[in-house]
Formats: structure tokens, C-alpha cells, sequence
């Protein structure tokens, strides 16, 4: 009867831990091992052979390609240092234009210029009583231009006309 009781209480007390604990035990199947392997027919595979005359081509034409970036950046690195030098040198002329233009500037002084008038050429200032004549013996002559208003047809005409005028002139001018 303890027996019973003590089996009662296991049922309880451990019955949250072992559900399947007066079940009866059945064996796992034995691994049974799959069928051996039906070697399938391979299907035709062709061997590529090695091109290597394809392969040369690439890596020459790879070659070229490298030699035309390398002159290519070798060029650029050329005209990067023309400019920086013909910038330079535009630096350095416009600063003599610069120092030029002021020396002449003060170059024309307008006593030197009367003092040279008066020794080379012997000139002199006008008197307080002296009267200067000027002869003005040629021919008056003025032009009016108006233009006069036509359709755009007689403008066209007449600007084509010019145009051959001119170009007449410049070529027997050169």
C-alpha cells in the first residue's frame, strides 16, 4: 500500500515532467540505408581547347590601351605646365604694361612739351595784340543722310547690294 501511495504521489508530483513515463516504450526503426546510386549518363561535354591567340590579342590590345592613357595623361600634364608657364609670363607683362603705361603717363607733361616747342621749333605764346588769321580757302561740303522708308523686300535688295559694294572695295584694297 506504500507502494501504491508513493506511486500516486510520483504520478503527481512528476507528472508535469514526464507525460510519457508509464507508456510503453516502443524502439526507433533501424536506419535503413538508401539505395545505392544509379550512375546517370553524363551528358556530352565538349573540352574547349585554349585560344591563345585570342588570349595574346587581348592582353597586347590591354597594352596599347595602357600606353595610349599613359600618353594621354603625360600630354595633359604638358599643357597643365604650358599654361601655368604663358600665365606666368602674362603676370609678369602686365606688370611692365602696368610700370609702361605710367611712365608714359607721366611722360606727357605739358611744360616739356612747350619747352620743346619753343627750342626745336621755335615757337612761341601769342601776344596780348596778336591776331591770327586762318584760311579756310576750301570747298564746304555736307551730306544729309536719311534713310528713306521701304518694304522689307527694297531693304533686302539694297543690303545684299552694299554687302557685294564692300566686299568689292575690301578685295581691291588687299
Amino acid at each position: 500500500m506504500a507502494m501504491a501511495a508513493r506511486k500516486e504521489q510520483d504520478y503527481f508530483t512528476n507528472a508535469a515532467y514526464d507525460l510519457y513515463r508509464n507508456q510503453a516504450v516502443h524502439a526507433v526503426p533501424a536506419y535503413e540505408p538508401l539505395p545505392e546510386d544509379v550512375p546517370q549518363a553524363q551528358p556530352h561535354t565538349r573540352v574547349r581547347r585554349e585560344n591563345h591567340l585570342f588570349t595574346a590579342l587581348c592582353v597586347v590590345g590591354a597594352i596599347c590601351v595602357l600606353f595610349l592613357v599613359i600618353f594621354a595623361h603625360q600630354r595633359l600634364y604638358e599643357s597643365t605646365m604650358h599654361n601655368a608657364r604663358l600665365e606666368a609670363e602674362l603676370a609678369v607683362l602686365q606688370e611692365e604694361q602696368a610700370s609702361l603705361r605710367s611712365t608714359y603717363d607721366n611722360a606727357v607733361n605739358l611744360q616739356g612739351v612747350e619747352m620743346a616747342a619753343v627750342t626745336q621749333f621755335n615757337m612761341g605764346r601769342p601776344a596780348a595784340g596778336q591776331t591770327v588769321y586762318l584760311d579756310l580757302g576750301g570747298e564746304d561740303r555736307a551730306e544729309v543722310l536719311q534713310k528713306k522708308k521701304g518694304n522689307v523686300f527694297t531693304e533686302l535688295a539694297q543690303f545684299i547690294g552694299d554687302a557685294f559694294s564692300s566686299l568689292g572695295t575690301y578685295l581691291t584694297m588687299n
